[in-house]
């Protein structure tokens, strides 16, 4: 149990990792998360931006990583 959710926790490290800096342009459905995680500590192996809070995702890439204000404006209307 513990290797698995050591596996699954080195995973979303390594892909919040592998994430590019986006920002949000025009205000459109593509643009909403299907899930958004908040005031969390999540390790993203970036050496300019090792610790992020929060983070949006949606169709399992991720859109946003960064800070709980910015990530919960990819919120949609569901």
């Amino acid at each position: 149990m513990l290797n698995k959710t050591l596996s699954s926790l080195l995973l979303l490290l390594f892909l919040v990792g592998c994430v590019s800096k986006q920002q949000k342009q025009n205000r459109n459905e593509s643009f909403d998360a299907d899930k958004i995680f908040t005031n969390g500590k999540f390790y993203t192996v970036d050496t300019n931006q090792p610790w992020v809070e929060a983070v949006a995702i949606k169709d399992g890439k991720y859109l946003y990583v960064g800070n709980t204000e910015k990530a919960l404006s990819y919120r949609g209307n569901n």
